[in-house]
């Protein structure tokens, strides 16, 4: 959302005419290694792990479990997610 103002002097900018020229958003990504990954994914897991263990005890001590019956196929056969 713009101003009506100029956000340097202040002037009113209301009756002036307003064209965009262009808009761009650059990202510098520096070139990430195979093993980098690999890395940033396995620390991802082990932190991730012991929630999932807790979420996984949760669901087999609950008397009722509700789950998505979503599925996919995958070499010929559904199976439910």
């Amino acid at each position: 959302m713009k101003s009506d103002f100029c956000e340097r002097c202040g002037e009113d900018l209301r009756e002036c005419t307003r064209e965009l020229v262009s808009k761009r958003q650059v990202v510098e990504v520096p070139p990430i290694s195979e093993g980098s990954i690999e890395n940033l994914l396995n620390k991802s897991a082990q932190k991730a792990t012991p929630i999932y263990d807790h979420i996984l005890e949760l669901i087999k001590e609950a008397t009722y479990v509700g789950s998505e019956e979503t599925g996919a196929f995958l070499r010929e056969f559904f199976w439910h997610v």
